[in-house]
């Protein structure tokens, strides 16, 4: 494991469980977790001063990119974006963390939201930036992740890659 400081944080999910299923009423491509739980040293980093946002996202009103990093895992962040049909043809969604100073980060962890599992990331990218323009590599999840089925619970931890990517 290896650990990274910078600002600016990038979560980009890739794929989630099933882009096919979901609620009869809501289209498909919404990805969604209650928490996104950087971590140091084995305790969660401090979000202190930090701010949330789902650049190019689209979110229901109370599920907007801070319940992402409040802490509380009654509230979720949801985007629902990524519709490879219905709004565009690129899946992608993505959260950025901007601690406001810079914070040391070696690990990450999501919580599941409260339904739909099939909503939940299973693919993605980790990066990080000292001014939300240049990014690093931190971690990527090439292959799906074996994510949790159930509901509010925290994934495994994802450890930062070693020397970088």
């Amino acid at each position: 494991m290896s650990a990274w400081t910078f600002r600016y944080y990038r979560f980009s999910v890739t794929k989630i469980r099933d882009n096919t299923a979901d609620l009869p009423t809501w289209p498909v491509g919404i990805m969604q977790f209650a928490d996104l739980d950087f971590r140091y040293g084995g305790t969660r980093v401090s979000y202190t001063g930090a701010t949330a946002t789902n650049p190019g996202g689209a979110n229901p009103a109370g599920e907007e990119p801070d319940k992402g990093i409040d802490n509380n895992t009654a509230t979720k962040f949801l985007d629902y974006s990524g519709n490879g049909g219905a709004f565009g043809s690129v899946i992608s969604w993505k959260l950025v963390v901007d601690f406001g100073s810079p914070r040391t980060v070696d690990a990450f962890r999501f919580c599941t939201a409260n339904d739909v599992e099939g909503r939940d990331p299973v693919r993605w990218t980790m990066e990080g930036s000292t001014d939300n323009a240049t990014w690093r590599t931190l971690h990527t999840q090439s292959t799906d992740a074996a994510i949790t089925t159930s509901r509010l619970t925290f994934t495994q931890t994802f450890y930062l890659n070693r020397g970088g990517a």
